[in-house]
């Protein structure tokens, strides 16, 4: 066993203290008869004042007024018995010598020996002193007069922690005394899950049964995926019901998949695609794909066009279906399945979804450049699909993943974009791709175009209503109209700088300096700044009369250069600051 497995253990007995508090004000004197106590206002006043230091930590001030307590009401059980718990708690803290805490546990030796509570804070004082010998009496009185979960599991972990003894007889025993006791059924399971994965599936399933929640549903998912119990998988989705219990369905899938263990979906393959939901039905297909169950993969591809979803939902799994189709080397029509693909996205899927198959895991790397593996993927894109450019993009991120130096899939990105362009309407991310690619090639009529296109599908997207707003700025356009666009994309993300940037850029341009100004603190400070905004900063503050800060900030897009405009117009500034 590891040293880390081993204190972690060991740690686990600190869940059994209770965490009472101590005090220093040592209370001398024989056990006082409990059925002569006579209690009155004083000592109520200190017990309640001492408990609520106790609970607050401060075992110092709590000994005295226990003590205090105490002289009104000498013959208190209930006083007394939290007077030692809090000696325990002080003790721990320096406030009491190992001596003067063994002497008052053995002054009150017949009341410690009564209360169960009290064994257990004397066994925590024992193994702080490393005083076996009591630890071992105090075990027996706990297992033989008041046999508890927490006893057994106190003895299981004193014999791990001083004999090296494994045995999880007194683990069998804590179970079956904790059936009603959720948190013990709760601590049984974490220990039970390093020894024994059958006990610590019945601890969790009696644990889920009387605190049901998502937790009690992660364990016993968590559970099943390690031990790969297609037995208890089948009952636990038997248990549910779709669509109120969807979110059990998709934290199963997820789990199998986030843990590398897809294989224990298959058995259970039939219930998730019974559901019909896409989600679902992806993650099986996934775990099919990387498990080579293909008469699973083949019903997917049947039932999928059936399924009353709207065809952009589908994306994911035809492109799953393409993978198995390239993976399987199925002579069927590869044209069809990826005619039905919308987004750039979902091409790049395929490679990813064929790796997975290939490797038959979801945690392994790529295979080596100029593997089989790439080889075959090139040669039925090449020989089973049209030329064209959702030919000529997979050939280039097959290129691309094996030669992260490769840039000819970037442009193969932008003509597979422009041809989906002309069948659907293009995705968000799709627009952003174009665009950006049309900046960075300065195709400025092209960019202006697609800004003016993309707004209509997308008019609430902050970035492109950011962007068509500045470039209508900039362009000398409608300054109004601009402003519009640029304050919607500052109502979504209030706190961006480049669209704070834009719109004092459109206070600047109105000659309104004093309203640029006000903006200019929520952006000057941004990291990676770009040349273009450090012009705007030091025009900004130009015109409001504050020179330094304008020399800073049009020294600094001279210096992060890479904008030949703004740096010229930087230089030219910076002339006319005396």
């Amino acid at each position: 066993m590891s040293r880390t497995l081993r204190s972690f253990l060991c740690g686990c007995a600190l869940c059994l203290a209770l965490g009472a508090c101590m005090t220093k004000r040592a209370y001398v004197g024989p056990e006082p008869a409990r059925d002569n106590s006579r209690p009155n206002y004083s000592s109520i006043y200190y017990y309640t004042v001492a408990s609520y230091f106790q609970s607050q930590g401060n075992a110092q001030v709590a000994e005295a007024l226990y003590a205090k307590a105490l002289d009104f009401d000498r013959a208190s059980g209930q006083i007394l018995k939290q007077y030692l718990l809090n000696s325990v708690q002080l003790h721990h803290q320096k406030g009491l010598s190992d001596k003067e805490m063994e002497q008052r546990l053995k002054d009150h030796e017949a009341t410690v020996e009564s209360d169960p509570d009290l064994l257990f804070a004397q066994y925590d004082f024992f193994e702080e002193v490393e005083d076996t010998t009591g630890m071992q009496k105090t075990l027996r009185l706990l297992e033989n007069d008041f046999p508890s979960p927490k006893a057994c599991i106190l003895r299981f972990l004193n014999e791990l922690k001083y004999h090296d003894n494994k045995d999880t007889k007194s683990l069998e025993t804590a179970l079956r005394l904790a059936q009603d006791s959720p948190d013990d059924l709760l601590l049984l399971s974490q220990i039970y899950s390093y020894y024994d994965r059958e006990m610590a599936k019945r601890a969790i399933l009696r644990y889920r049964e009387l605190a049901p929640s998502e937790d009690a549903d992660q364990m016993l998912v968590d559970a099943i995926v390690a031990s790969q119990d297609t037995a208890l998988a089948r009952d636990y989705l038997g248990s549910l019901n779709y669509p109120e219990d969807r979110a059990q369905y998709q934290l199963f899938v997820d789990t199998a998949l986030q843990s590398n263990q897809p294989e224990i979906l298959l058995p259970q393959a039939s219930i998730f695609l019974d559901t019909k939901d896409l989600d679902l039905t992806n993650a099986v297909g996934l775990a099919a794909l990387v498990g080579r169950r293909y008469d699973i993969l083949e019903k997917i591809s049947e039932q999928i066009a059936q399924l009353p979803a709207p065809e952009e939902d589908k994306q994911p799994i035809y492109a799953l279906l393409t993978a198995y189709s390239l993976q399987a080397g199925y002579r069927f029509p590869l044209a069809d399945l990826i005619g039905k693909l919308r987004e750039a996205q979902y091409f790049d899927d395929i490679l990813a979804y064929y790796g997975f198959g290939v490797r038959g895991d979801l945690a392994a790397s790529w295979p080596e450049p100029g593997s089989e593996a790439y080889k075959s993927f090139s040669a039925q894109i090449e020989t089973r699909l049209p030329a064209g450019p959702p030919a000529d993009y997979l050939q280039a991120i097959a290129v691309a993943v094996q030669d992260s130096a490769s840039t000819v899939h970037l442009t193969a990105k932008y003509d597979l974009i422009q041809y989906l362009r002309e069948r659907w309407i293009l995705s968000a991310a799709d627009y952003k791709y174009l665009l950006q690619y049309c900046y960075d090639h300065d195709m400025k009529e092209q960019r202006r175009q697609l800004l003016e296109e993309a707004i209509v599908h997308y008019p609430d997207n902050a970035l492109l209503c950011n962007d068509l707003g500045y470039y209508m700025l900039v362009g000398g356009e409608d300054r109004e109209a601009a402003a519009k666009l640029i304050r919607r994309a500052l109502v979504q993300e209030p706190d961006n700088p480049y669209y704070l940037d834009s719109l004092a850029w459109y206070f600047y341009l109105c000659e309104e300096y004093a309203e640029a100004l006000d903006l200019v603190p929520k952006f000057q400070d941004m990291e990676k700044m770009p040349a273009e905004i450090a012009l705007h900063l030091g025009a900004i503050y130009m015109k409001n009369n504050e020179l330094e800060k304008a020399k800073q900030y049009l020294g600094k897009c001279l210096e992060i250069s890479g904008d030949p405009v703004s740096v010229e117009e930087a230089g030219k500034l910076l002339q006319q600051i005396p």
